[in-house]
């Protein structure tokens, strides 16, 4: 990473993604980054201060690397700053076609007021295989069509939380033992992108 590289950013709390630029360096201490237009967020001045975490991601050499860090300082004046630590780790996040990872994890596909139960049996950093019970609501089925939005959520071994993903429908199979769904993700919070490389990383390993 060097001066003049740039960056997108998202700060904890906002869904915002924003874009921002490496302007200064001082080796394991800290970054110096032009204050991303943050008019772009509701309340900025609740997300942006001393020891918030951010998350940040930049693109070299035709790979795509993050790190989590956290707000050392800001400056608000004509300059437009913000100070944020240098990271302890760097991730490369290349987005790796081949690595669809079987797997069966439960998740909630939710369309409009509808929701349908199932699991996903193959998941990469770019989307996934969903299995439907042919037994859930007729509702659910009228609503399922390629290229429409839809929501899920799921968890993976050892997050406790549940993670939430917007995603466009690539393919649908509706057969008598059940329907699947492959789906492209189009909104991901990189909070959830962070927790899926690890999950897949570690899988492929």
């Amino acid at each position: 990473m060097k001066v003049g590289t740039k960056l997108k950013i998202q700060i904890e709390g906002s869904k915002a993604k924003l874009e921002s630029e490496l302007i200064g360096i001082e080796d394991n201490q800290c970054l110096l980054i032009k204050m991303p237009p943050i008019y772009t967020v509701i309340n900025a001045s609740k997300f942006v201060y001393k020891g918030k975490t951010i998350f940040v991601r930049y693109q070299t050499k035709g790979s795509v690397f993050g790190f989590q860090t956290h707000i050392i300082a800001f400056n608000s004046n004509a300059e437009k700053t913000i100070s944020i630590a240098y990271p302890n780790e760097i991730e490369n996040y290349d987005l790796r076609e081949n690595r669809r990872i079987d797997c069966y994890l439960p998740v909630n596909v939710i369309i409009e007021d509808h929701v349908a139960h199932g699991g996903i049996i193959n998941i990469s950093e770019e989307g996934c295989m969903i299995v439907i019970d042919p037994a859930e609501p007729e509702s659910i089925k009228d609503l399922l069509k390629i290229n429409d939005n839809l929501n899920i959520s799921f968890q993976l071994p050892g997050v406790g939380e549940d993670l939430y993903v917007t995603a466009i429908q690539k393919n649908l199979v509706m057969s008598m033992e059940d329907i699947r769904i492959g789906i492209q993700y189009v909104d991901m919070d990189l909070k959830v992108q962070a927790k899926l490389h690890n999950f897949i990383a570690k899988a492929v390993v």
